[in-house]
């Protein structure tokens, strides 16, 4: 995963479950999340009522930084019209790959 020594990787999928049927393909995932410091994980945040917040599996012991939900009047049916780098003091999933990867321009 890091062969070409990125400063960061953004990973744009969340691990809402493990893998019962593959316990050996969740540990290998769990150990290789556990060797890098350089990696942004996401989550569905839950800035109203509307939504549930989603994350990695707890089993995956990550941190998730940056949402990855837009904000907007209709989930469904909706033009978005405004980005928010930060919302409630949370980064965007953009942004925080922006802040690991060069934290003077993400300012």
């Amino acid at each position: 995963m890091e062969e070409g020594k990125p400063k960061v990787i953004g990973i744009d999928i969340i691990f809402r479950n493990k893998i019962d049927t593959a316990p050996d393909a969740d540990e290998l995932l769990k150990e290789t999340f556990a060797k890098y410091n350089n990696i942004i994980y996401p989550y569905i945040a839950s800035f109203d009522s509307t939504l549930t917040e989603t994350k990695n599996h707890e089993y995956f012991q990550t941190k998730s930084t940056a949402f990855v939900n837009l904000i907007g009047e209709n989930r469904e049916f909706s033009t978005i019209r405004y980005y928010y780098p930060v919302y409630n003091n949370v980064p965007a999933f953009t942004t925080a790959v922006l802040q690991m990867y060069d934290p003077a321009k993400a300012a």
